[in-house]
């Protein structure tokens, strides 16, 4: 190979690099931390059974410790918070986390080795606390997420029921708040 060839092989590479960086999600900050810090923090958004059904219902994290449970609610607003001034920025990230995937396969197999204490309990359904907390991020975001309506409409014909009524849920949340903002908008162009 040339000293020309080589050199203009490293150029094409340092671009598709540059490219590629261009393309994945940059994760956006507020108050010095990452988005992923706060979305980790947020209260979840999570699939109840009823006798008629099944409804969505906001869960937040727990401690008997009543100092501990002080803190989680804090916590807990912050993240909000933070979802709340990141807007749409953070849509990407929430979406990606909705996504996520754990084969029922690996997911069985890691509750059985927490059942027999080759892991821990926590980590065996973190990926899934991952979306409920997502799904919390997209709906407080409310019509300022319809920037992905098109992704979870899509997300309505998926394989996995729960990513189905998920999406279901989020799209009502997003179509409730919008009705809400129009009225909001009408009532106050009829008092001015």
């Amino acid at each position: 190979m040339t000293k020309a060839s080589a050199g203009a092989l490293a150029v094409l590479a340092v671009a598709a690099l540059a490219i590629l960086g261009f393309r994945t999600f940059r994760e956006p900050s507020y108050a010095g931390k990452p988005f992923s810090f706060w979305c980790d923090r947020l209260p979840f958004t999570e699939q109840v059974s009823t006798p008629l059904g099944s409804r969505f219902a906001r869960a937040q994290q727990y401690s008997r410790n009543g100092g501990e449970q002080q803190q989680f609610s804090e916590t807990e607003q912050q993240a909000l918070a933070a979802i709340d001034a990141l807007g749409t920025n953070c849509l990407p990230g929430l979406l990606a986390r909705l996504r996520r995937r754990n084969s029922p396969l690996v997911f069985e197999s890691r509750k059985l080795a927490a059942r027999l204490g080759l892991i821990k309990r926590t980590p065996v359904g973190i990926w899934h606390v991952q979306r409920m907390r997502a799904l919390t991020g997209i709906i407080e975001l409310g019509s300022r997420a319809k920037v992905i309506e098109p992704e979870l409409t899509a997300l309505k014909t998926d394989a996995d029921p729960w990513l189905r009524a998920a999406a279901s849920y989020a799209l009502n949340q997003m179509a409730s708040q919008q009705e809400l903002d129009l009225r909001l908008y009408n009532a106050k162009a009829m008092s001015n």
